[in-house]
């Protein structure tokens, strides 16, 4: 991934930051519309992370630092391979710092749009290990709410062969964390407010319900679609589309046709029960040489 040069300006307050601490700036991966991504070195292991940073104009605004709290209580109870790693965690004059393991690649999002649609063997393969790491979420309480291509990583930094790259959930901001520590406010977690995005949303999520782990389910069907056939399921009315095999034909098998059915199901109590009864489906299309996705 290319790495950019830090301007002055911003390179002293990241200083400051890291005052203190044993890391060192490295440079940039680049920024966003919430804030920057930072590479860094620990000087003692002489190893280089990824230093997530909101944008300094947005501290103030209510709910920010608290989402990036949330995001790193969430990742603290998880250590599996296809969820980013939570290596350190702290707030410096209100600006909330998290340490995570530098990933090498592209988003899924990034590689659809490269190439719109995937090889089906490709897209079972990162759906089965996408599904792994929301299984392993789910078991410890916490509901991600935002599953969409650029949450997924493809990282070929920890992939045995760069031609399979490792899948990575990214940003668990707007997670539900169903038991947060008693100092940590349920943000983002009451109903009325839509949470997510539009175009991978649940219907409940459409509709500013509680939310469970069924709403991940939905979406990463979504994901699947779309990564199968080049766009979503739905049109702009929300109508169903014709399922993958009869758009493409025989080049996708009838099987993943009953299995996105039942992820996108509109009543979320006919969906998959869980991810991991989602995962053991869709680990039957896999070639039987394949290990079963860790989780």
């Amino acid at each position: 991934m290319p790495l950019y040069q830090v301007p002055a300006t911003r390179a002293q307050r990241v200083a400051q930051l890291l005052e203190g601490t044993r890391y060192s700036l490295v440079g940039s991966l680049g920024a966003g519309a919430m804030g920057e991504v930072f590479v860094i070195l620990d000087e003692l292991l002489l190893k280089r992370f990824a230093l997530k940073l909101v944008h300094e104009h947005l501290i103030e605004q209510r709910g920010v630092v608290e989402r990036l709290h949330l995001e790193a209580c969430a990742l603290a109870q998880l250590r599996h391979p296809h969820v980013v790693e939570l290596v350190d965690f702290w707030v410096t004059d209100g600006t909330p710092c998290l340490v995570l393991e530098l990933l090498e690649g592209t988003s899924l999002a990034e590689e659809l749009r490269r190439v719109r649609r995937l090889p089906v063997e490709q897209a079972v393969r990162i759906g089965c290990e996408a599904l792994s790491g929301l299984a392993a979420a789910h078991v410890a309480g916490i509901v991600h709410r935002d599953v969409k291509p650029e949450n997924l990583f493809l990282d070929t930094s920890s992939a045995l062969d760069p031609a399979e790259p490792t899948v990575k959930i990214l940003d668990f901001g707007v997670a539900r964390v169903l038991e947060p520590p008693p100092d940590l406010p349920r943000i983002g977690t009451s109903t009325g407010s839509l949470v997510g995005s539009i175009r991978y949303m649940s219907p409940e999520a459409h509709r500013a319900e509680e939310l469970d782990h069924r709403t991940d389910t939905f979406s990463m069907g979504v994901v699947l679609y779309e990564m199968l056939v080049g766009e979503g399921p739905f049109d702009y009315e929300r109508q169903r589309l014709e399922p993958p095999s009869r758009r493409l034909g025989a080049v996708i098998p009838r099987e993943l046709d009953a299995i996105l059915a039942q992820a996108l199901r509109f009543e979320r109590e006919q969906r998959y029960p869980s991810a991991q009864e989602f995962l053991a489906d869709l680990m039957t299309l896999r070639p039987r040489n394949t290990t079963r996705a860790a989780w």
